[in-house]
């Protein structure tokens, strides 16, 4: 993790009950949180869109940002939406691993993404989570994997919304 920002770490470290990390970026990137009602496509959708849209004009790069789900492949939304922001919105499986491709969104199951990394991180689909071991796991995957800027996108209600928040029910 000395790769990733510090408060990330931290926060990855804390809910996976591990000792908190030296890390090497120090800057403040603490996780930003994109409220929605309902898990489904059109509200995540729509909020993929404002999001990306907020990246854009900042000059970020399609290839600089990796959607996340701790989902399978098959039982995702993700597989279901086509474009975000008028670029086409790719597995991370497909990928034929050309980095510097300008005009495409990637997306992975966190389990898969588990090794990588990439400045901007959206997790989403988190829904299902309960307070155990392995999502605690995917939340650390999904913490650690980023270098500038976490973004989670659920519901407020969500126990993984709570764990990256540090509450409790």
């Amino acid at each position: 993790n000395y790769r990733n920002p510090r408060i990330l770490s931290n926060k990855a470290a804390t809910i996976a009950n591990i000792p908190k990390p030296k890390t090497a970026r120090t800057f403040p990137s603490t996780p930003k949180f994109y409220p929605i009602e309902r898990e489904e496509k059109s509200s995540i959708e729509k909020e993929l869109n404002k999001i990306v849209k907020e990246f854009n004009d900042k000059g970020v790069k399609p290839s600089e940002i990796n959607i996340l789900t701790p989902k399978s492949l098959n039982k995702s939304v993700l597989s279901t939406i086509d474009k975000i922001n008028e670029k086409k919105l790719v597995k991370l499986i497909d990928r034929k691993w050309d980095f510097k491709e300008q005009d495409i969104f990637f997306w992975s199951t966190v389990s898969s993404f588990k090794g990588l990394e990439n400045e901007y991180i959206i997790l989403t689909e988190c829904d299902d989570f309960i307070e155990s071991d392995w999502y605690k796991s995917i939340l650390y995957v999904a913490l650690t994997r980023v270098k500038t800027q976490f973004i989670f996108l659920g519901r407020n209600e969500s126990q993984a919304y709570k764990l990256l928040r540090n509450q409790r029910q």
